[in-house]
């Protein structure tokens, strides 16, 4: 009895850990941080129709507001508001201008927009960046409705003022970030110095996931986050905190920003998918003043996976897609 008595002692001072190790905590729960999700995720499906440039129809995802209190997709910062916008096979709209800023993605369709005297012509993937004041015009030239993601923000009084348009093909840029975050595969469509802190087109590989993580703590209720959207048909889900949601496409979610509620990415289809990241305008911004240096393509030191070569720079300046004259009537 003495003897397997002994043994199991023996035996568990085996498997006892030599110093104490802390196990690995997870992130406090959704209801633990007392933070409801669903606040910071906005679908355009759910949303009211309205009409601006006479005839695009817009369907607001997410609208500023405060993101303790307020009601859903009502987070971004004063004088942000991200849309829908669709315009209808063959409508024009009119020669429009805002005191706006206005940053366009191009989901799907076929068309053009115009200044009164130059044309860019759009398509899938291609990004165009009206500067405030500016006088633009759509045309659908397709048999398909135009679906463009418009997001509007009041320009900071330092930042520089752009005085064109401005139109990128995304297909033409290389890749900034190779699987950061395990799975953010990265191009960058608009830079800081146009007066935002970024506007990404991120993809992912069928069945991965992103790693989640969370954004650092800023207690100012109007502040806004990040916003990520979802641009193609795919099978996606959005993890906030301790919860998932389904994530169809021309929905989004913003990113909490209180440093306890991760957020992550999961593609569960067979495609690879395709996500619009946009990190807030109109707030101060040395890299959008007048005098401010090329924007910096990269994290300093880069990210793990993040790529930093001349020639990938190279092609955020390549990818610029000139006006042609606009033919007369």
């Amino acid at each position: 009895m003495r003897a397997k008595f002994s043994l199991v002692v023996a035996l568990l001072a085996i498997a006892a850990p030599v110093s104490a190790q802390p196990y690995p905590v997870e992130p406090p729960s959704n209801e633990d941080a007392g933070i409801s999700i669903d606040r910071y995720i906005g679908n355009a499906a759910n949303s009211p129709t309205k009409i601006s440039h006479g005839t695009l129809y817009t369907q607001r995802i997410f609208g500023e507001g405060d993101k303790t209190t307020g009601s859903a997709g009502s987070v971004l910062a004063p004088g942000q508001q991200t849309d829908l916008a669709t315009v209808m096979p063959r409508d024009v709209t009119s020669l429009f201008t805002t005191s706006k800023q206005l940053i366009f993605y191009v989901e799907s369709g076929k068309g053009r927009i115009d200044d009164g005297k130059q044309f860019w012509d759009l398509s899938s993937g291609i990004g165009v960046l009206v500067p405030a004041n500016l006088a633009h015009r759509f045309s659908n030239t397709g048999d398909e409705p135009l679906k463009m993601i418009m997001y509007s923000f009041t320009p900071w009084s330092g930042a520089r003022m752009m005085k064109d348009i401005v139109v990128r093909d995304s297909h033409k840029l290389q890749m900034i970030e190779n699987n950061v975050h395990w799975q953010h595969n990265t191009k960058l469509l608009f830079g800081s110095e146009f007066g935002v802190g970024r506007v990404l087109v991120i993809t992912f590989g069928p069945m991965t996931i992103a790693g989640p993580h969370a954004s650092p703590d800023n207690p100012d209720p109007k502040s806004g986050g990040v916003q990520w959207i979802n641009v193609s048909d795919s099978q996606m889900l959005m993890q906030l905190g301790s919860e998932i949601r389904r994530w169809p496409i021309n929905t989004g979610f913003v990113t909490p920003q209180n440093g306890k509620t991760v957020h992550g990415r999961i593609n569960v289809g067979d495609t690879i998918a395709t996500t619009l990241f946009i990190s807030g305008g109109g707030l101060p911004n040395p890299a959008a003043a007048a005098d401010a240096p090329p924007p910096a393509f990269w994290h300093d030191p880069p990210l793990k996976g993040e790529m930093a070569t001349p020639t990938i720079a190279k092609s955020y300046y390549e990818a610029l897609v000139p006006g042609r004259p606009l033919p007369k009537p």
